[in-house]
């Protein structure tokens, strides 16, 4: 008998005993459950350029291309197109020192300069270009494409000179908050590059 109530006495208290486990495994999952928050996200609503004119406002530099050779050992002349802007590409980087304050949402279709004058007027580009403080690059749209002729038994060399320019222009933006529709003011640093034209040397000699 004393067995019996023994036993009986064990299975009460370890039933209560797992019951109050699974009860704080539960009320533990519930309570991190309830942590989660949702961070605020801002979006740009409008952006403008001022030119700073100093030295490094504006920097040419070049690109010197793979020349090319073409040999014609037919009895006829032939036509040769030469494309030097093929592979070219134009970059665009935002850059703001209080980046790290803000989540700022990519935004598409954004202008930038596309050039700037001996008198620092901006002159913008299409709007293409995202909002975001990490470099982005796209293929250049500048049309270079040019044609010659070479003669029958003839050979031609081309070298390809492009001359590009990277600018650096200052900006002030507005980005609005997604959640409560706040305001702030940005103030950074536009920089880009941009192929400007290309020089072009055909040689042509007897094979």
């Amino acid at each position: 008998m004393i067995k019996t109530l023994y036993y009986f006495y064990f299975i009460v208290i370890a039933s209560l005993f797992f019951a109050a486990c699974n009860k704080e495994s539960d009320d533990f999952g519930s309570d991190n459950s309830d942590t989660s928050t949702t961070e605020d996200v801002y979006k740009l609503k409008k952006i403008e350029y001022r030119f700073s004119g100093n030295e490094s406002s504006i920097k040419p530099y070049k690109i010197h291309k793979k020349t090319l050779d073409f040999k014609n050992g037919t009895s006829v002349s032939q036509k040769i197109i030469v494309n030097p802007g093929e592979g070219l590409t134009e970059t665009s980087r935002f850059r703001y020192d209080n980046l790290k304050n803000y989540s700022v949402i990519d935004t598409t279709g954004v202008a930038v300069p596309l050039s700037i004058d001996n008198k620092g007027n901006i002159y913008l580009g299409p709007n293409k270009w995202p909002f975001r403080e990490k470099m982005t690059e796209m293929p250049s749209n500048l049309n270079l494409k040019d044609s010659v002729y070479v003669g029958a038994n003839k050979k031609l060399h081309i070298s390809i000179v492009i001359n590009m320019v990277k600018y650096q222009c200052p900006f002030r933006c507005i980005i609005i908050s997604k959640k409560s529709g706040k305001e702030i003011e940005l103030n950074g640093v536009w920089q880009g590059s941009y192929p400007l034209n290309a020089k072009v040397d055909y040689k042509i000699q007897p094979l």
